[in-house]
């Protein structure tokens, strides 16, 4: 009753926020920019101004930690159930850091080199110091214990101790970050739900069809283990979609379902990198489009979330290139927007 008056004021501030996104001059000006020193002299003035650091890899950190507190503000803004899937979006990077300490003490990595690994956000439940100490995996796992990652960790303790793995481990916390996503997009209800699915489901979707096959091509998991190790329902992907993968479908093939046209004779890594590419440049412009009239529902936040997070992922793309002195021409196939 309450939704559209109480999404008012949601929408006003994410306009707000969007306005204040890189304009086209200012990108236009990135990608002429002669090397990485010089970019943080255009940035100045905008939300990325404290984000440039000497290093690539800092800079990135920080942009990362940007967009994670960008999303905390936009969640609180939100009703009840939509907060919660938004918040629940941002969690991936919480998975990321859990994924990457995992890492750190399978391989023997030191609390420094782990440190550098992890993204510097903040955490409801999880304190970072704390598990980089904990010492050995079954010191870590107990810590989690009583988290919400501490039971799909627990689950998958036992096959970790067989094989040495930690891709078990991973697994079981991307398993359960995704479940617990999908649950509450699927709470949503009316015009929030189709918003969560045009957005968060199509996201959901293209992660798991690529994570299928990148257990095919690169884990060489069995059949069996690559259904087992993918959702099941995940919006446009199933169960279905997920065997045929398991049984050797190729990446153009599955992509064309989710209206991805793809060459059908490039090798499957590089299929696999395109559909990324493509799934991302799809969201972006999904989002532009969405503010060409009044949002007064879930789509809102979720429309700037991803216009920010394209924003940052060219700002990489943009960073990256400018180390390595590629010029203005070279750097645009590969971001999200058109600039040039």
């Amino acid at each position: 009753m309450f939704g559209p008056v109480s999404y008012a004021a949601s929408q006003a501030a994410v306009r707000a926020r969007r306005s204040r996104l890189i304009t086209r001059e200012g990108w236009v000006r990135l990608l002429h920019a002669p090397g990485y020193g010089d970019l943080a002299p255009i940035l100045q003035g905008t939300a990325y101004a404290d984000c440039i650091k000497s290093e690539p890899e800092q800079s990135l950190r920080a942009l990362t930690a940007s967009l994670a507190q960008s999303a905390r503000v936009v969640a609180r803004w939100l009703p009840e159930g939509a907060s919660d899937a938004v918040t629940w979006y941002l969690r991936r990077f919480e998975v990321e850091n859990l994924k990457a300490i995992i890492r750190m003490l399978h391989h023997g990595f030191s609390k420094e080199q782990a440190e550098a690994l992890l993204w510097p956000i903040e955490s409801p439940e999880l304190f970072w110091p704390q598990l980089l100490e904990a010492g050995s995996m079954a010191a870590l796992v107990d810590r989690l214990s009583h988290t919400p990652y501490g039971r799909p960790l627990a689950n998958a303790w036992e096959r970790y101790q067989q094989e040495n793995l930690p891709f078990f481990l991973e697994i079981a916390l991307d398993l359960y970050y995704f479940r617990q996503l999908v649950s509450r997009i699927e709470e949503l209800r009316g015009k929030d739900r189709q918003e969560a699915e045009r957005f968060l489901g199509r996201w959901i979707a293209v992660q798991n069809l690529l994570g299928a096959f990148r257990y095919r091509i690169y884990s060489r998991i069995s059949p069996e283990e690559i259904v087992n190790y993918s959702l099941h329902r995940a919006f446009e992907v199933s169960l279905a979609t997920v065997r045929h993968i398991a049984l050797g479908a190729r990446v153009a093939m599955e992509a064309r379902r989710l209206g991805f046209d793809l060459p059908s004779d490039i090798p499957e890594p590089e299929a696999l990198t395109q559909l990324e590419k493509l799934a991302a440049r799809g969201l972006y412009r999904q989002a532009e489009s969405a503010f060409a009239k009044p949002l007064f529902h879930l789509g809102a936040a979720l429309a700037y979330l991803a216009l920010l997070e394209s924003e940052i992922m060219d700002l990489t793309v943009v960073m990256e290139g400018k180390r390595t002195g590629m010029a203005a021409a070279e750097l645009e196939p590969y971001l999200l927007r058109e600039v040039l």
